[in-house]
């Protein structure tokens, strides 16, 4: 599942900002990589006339993005994990407030001696693929959306896209 969440600890639709997110820390990394300095985060610029590569593809205060995203295809499902009982135990109450515990509706109770968790927050789903539509801007270079096709590629197959990837979501093929 992908978390695209927002306040309400939950992710009940897709929230493009979430992807465009984590897709902008992936760039940053790549960028950093080969050794072209990045700025220490959105709009934080040294000189606001002269942005890093990452703050001119993916905006700052006072530029733009150089492109538009679009999800769809996605759904929200209740939120589950599948664990052993052992992680059950260990990690359950853990995770139950990790994703909103009863703020969302979730419930906890005994059942034959074990606690059983139902979480009230979403994830999002697809058992078929799902699109992600990319739309530049007229002045967009070409750079700014090979930039955001290398970040995608590497966030689907070294991390994962949107929020929560230490929990397993965002797992995706590209």
């Amino acid at each position: 599942p992908l978390w695209l969440g927002d306040i309400d600890r939950t992710s009940s639709r897709s929230k493009e900002s979430g992807l465009i997110g984590s897709l902008r820390y992936w760039c940053e990394g790549l960028v950093r990589s080969y050794g072209i300095p990045v700025c220490d985060g959105p709009g934080r610029c040294a000189d606001p006339r002269q942005l890093c590569l990452v703050c001119r593809v993916f905006g700052a205060t006072g530029w733009a993005r150089r492109f538009r995203v679009e999800v769809s295809g996605l759904a929200p499902v209740p939120l589950f994990f599948r664990v052993s009982p052992q992680v059950a135990t260990a990690s359950g109450n853990w995770l139950w407030q990790i994703f909103g515990a009863d703020k969302t509706g979730g419930r906890k109770e005994k059942v034959a001696g074990e606690t059983k968790y139902t979480f009230g927050a979403t994830a999002l789903w697809s058992a078929t693929p799902f699109e992600i539509t990319v739309i530049p801007r007229a002045d967009a270079p070409p750079e700014a959306l090979q930039l955001f096709a290398v970040a995608l590629h590497a966030a689907a197959n070294v991390g994962g896209i949107g929020a929560k990837t230490q929990y397993g979501f965002g797992q995706v093929d590209v």
